[in-house]
């Protein structure tokens, strides 16, 4: 019979789920790094930029009648 713990789980089955959570994590950790060592910062940084700079802004013509009698 399998040894129970005082809130009556499985202590086992615990032991084999705290481990298979440890392994996935520790697998997980790995993609983490290789994903930040095969990015270049500086590049994604001026993509973003170029991607800020590219934006336009697309106004209803609501918006545009109220910014037009706000300004002028």
């Amino acid at each position: 019979m399998a040894k129970k713990s005082k809130a009556g789980t499985d202590v086992q089955q615990v032991q084999k789920q705290n481990q298979a959570a440890a392994t996935n994590q520790a697998s997980a950790g790995q993609f983490t790094t290789e994903f930040a060592n095969e990015t270049d910062a500086q590049s994604v940084r001026q993509q973003n930029q170029k991607s800020q700079a590219n934006k336009k802004i697309i106004l209803s013509p609501f918006m545009k009648k109220r910014l037009l009698a706000r300004t002028g």
